[in-house]
Order: structure tokens, then sequence, then C-alpha cells
């Protein structure tokens, strides 16, 4: 087997790894996930940062998110869950990217649109995933969340990439 078959190989591999994370992930009821308990019990914070956030108040998806409605816990655990999407659809998009940039050389604009479209169909699969389990609420809020944490991944692989082809040159 030769050097780009098993990087394709290892890359495929990372890819599907990082899809079952979030397939196993929105599989779990929020009850098994709910981090806000441990929160309470570890988290001491000072007073100027309890009154930062108690500063915040904003609507996601019709809810109003704010100290007031969530509770100190709630409001962390909401800005980790959503950093959380965020932060897997970057490393997913940066996989598949990395993948499709084996057979795509040259050509970056096709490869950030399929890697785009890619990773914005599977928020959207994920978040109908969620819909069976009666403990998650499916959100296209989420999913947006998800695409631009993405299209951050997207700009990172390509600036990389870019970078890595000059030092070869």
């Amino acid at each position: 087997m030769n050097s780009v078959n098993k990087k394709l190989i290892i890359r495929i591999g990372l890819a599907l790894l990082i899809m079952g994370i979030i397939f196993y992930s929105s599989s779990q009821p929020y009850s098994k996930q709910n981090i806000q308990p441990l929160i309470s019990e570890k988290l001491e914070l000072p007073d100027p940062i309890v009154s930062l956030l108690s500063e915040i108040e904003f609507t996601y998806a019709g809810n109003i998110i704010s100290v007031e409605t969530k509770g100190i816990p709630g409001i962390i655990e909401f800005f980790i869950r959503k950093g959380a999407h965020f932060s897997i659809y970057f490393a997913l998009a940066v996989a598949v990217a990395s993948v499709l940039h084996i057979w795509m050389k040259r050509k970056p604009l096709k490869l950030a649109a399929l890697t785009m479209l890619f990773v914005f169909l599977y928020a959207c699969s994920d978040e109908w995933h969620q819909s069976f389990n009666g403990e998650r609420t499916p959100l296209f809020q989420d999913v947006m969340i998800d695409t631009v944490g993405g299209m951050f991944g997207m700009v990172i692989f390509l600036w990389w990439s870019r970078r890595r082809a000059r030092k070869t040159y």
C-alpha cells in the first residue's frame, strides 16, 4: 500500500470516528449529558465572573438565555454545549476536507463547497436523529452553530494546506 492510500485510510477513519462521536452524543438522553450538577458541586466562581455572567441575556431558539432563567450552572453548561457543537463540526470539516484534498488537488473552491455541503447535511441529519430521543430537542440554530464551526475548520484547513503547499515548492 502506498503512502497516499495510507493517508487516505487514516483520514477517512478520523472522519468516521468524529461522525461516530457525534452520532453517539446525539443518541444520549440529556439526563446522561447534564453537567449542571457537576458545575454546581465543583465550580466556585469569583464575584466578578458571577456579575459578568449575570449581565448576559439573549434569545436562543425562542428561549431567553440568562442567569435568571437558567442559573449559573445552566448558562455555563449552555456555552459548553454550544462550544462542543462548534468544535466537533470544526474537526469534522478539517477531517472531511483532508480526505477530499487527496482527490481534489488544486481545487480549493470545489473542496470547500463539497466539505461545507457535507458538514451542513450531517448537522441536519444529527438534529433529525435527536428528534427520536424524547429528552432532546432538534434545533436549526444548532445546525447553524455546527455549520459555522465547519466554516472555521474549512478556512483553517485551506490556510494550512496553502501554507504547506508553498513550503513544498
